[in-house]
């Protein structure tokens, strides 16, 4: 684990982030620095890596895997209902 002082989210937002990297892929949970709120998430391939489910996929080192912003956040009253 180690922190990245400067990560951005899928919205822009500038935070700090948590980051694990693997044997092919870096994953940062990316927090805000004011009160460390979830922000979201950002993760890419480090080394180049060939999968073959059903059909040969090559992903080089550096692509994006995931990229993700948490927009809202809040309290509904039932299952399903947006905040």
């Amino acid at each position: 684990m180690s922190v990245k002082q400067d990560a951005v989210d899928a919205a822009g937002h500038h935070g700090i982030a948590l980051v694990h990297t693997g044997p092919w892929e870096r994953f940062e949970l990316i927090l805000s620095p004011q009160d460390y709120r979830f922000l979201g998430t950002y993760g890419e391939t480090v080394a180049d890596r060939t999968f073959t489910a059903g059909q040969r996929l090559e992903v080089k080192a550096g692509t994006p895997v995931v990229w993700s912003a948490r927009l809202a956040a809040g309290i509904v009253d039932r299952p399903g209902e947006r905040p």
